[in-house]
C-alpha cells in the first residue's frame, strides 16, 4: 500500500503594514529578496523584502512581525542590500512626483538606535519561540 504523507498547511506570515505605522522605529532583519511575487496590485509579478520585524513604537510595547513581506521600490530598493543584517529605520512619508503619498524607510538617529540596543540586551527578539536565549555574551548586534 501507498504511504503519503500528511500535509500540514503553511503558515502565513504576520502582516507589518507601513502605512498604518506612519513614525514608528522599527528593526527589520532582511531575510531575502523575493521577485516575482504575483499580487492583486501586481498580477505581472512584483518585488518585496521578506523580513522579520521588531516594532519599537508598537502599541503596548514592542512588537515582532515574523516573515512579513515588505513590498514598494521604497522599502525593496532600500532594504535588498541589508539580505542577512539588522538595520534600525523610522517608517515615514514621502509624496511622489504626481503628488502620492507613499511610505519610506528612513535612517535612524542615535536615540533610536539606543532604544534597539536596549530592546535586544533583554534577548533576540527574533529568537525562535521555543528556543531559551542564551545569557549575554557582551556581543553587540550590528546597529
Amino acid at each position: 500500500m501507498t504511504q503519503f504523507a500528511e500535509f500540514t498547511e503553511p503558515v502565513p506570515g504576520d502582516r507589518f503594514i507601513p502605512k498604518d505605522n506612519i513614525g514608528h522605529v522599527i528593526v527589520v532583519k532582511a531575510l531575502e529578496h523575493k521577485t516575482g511575487i504575483i499580487t492583486s496590485n501586481s498580477p505581472n509579478g512584483t518585488d518585496a523584502i521578506g523580513a522579520d520585524i521588531l516594532d519599537l513604537d508598537a502599541p503596548g510595547g514592542p512588537a515582532v512581525y515574523r516573515d512579513t513581506l515588505l513590498f514598494g521600490g521604497a522599502y525593496v530598493d532600500a532594504l535588498k542590500t541589508y539580505i542577512g543584517q539588522l538595520v534600525v529605520v523610522k517608517v515615514e512619508t514621502r509624496k511622489s512626483n504626481s503628488g502620492r503619498d507613499y511610505t519610506v524607510p528612513v535612517a535612524a538617529d542615535d536615540a533610536a538606535k539606543a532604544r534597539a540596543q536596549a530592546e535586544f540586551a533583554k534577548g533576540d527578539p527574533f529568537a525562535p519561540e521555543l528556543q531559551t536565549v542564551a545569557p549575554a555574551t557582551g556581543a553587540q548586534p550590528p546597529f
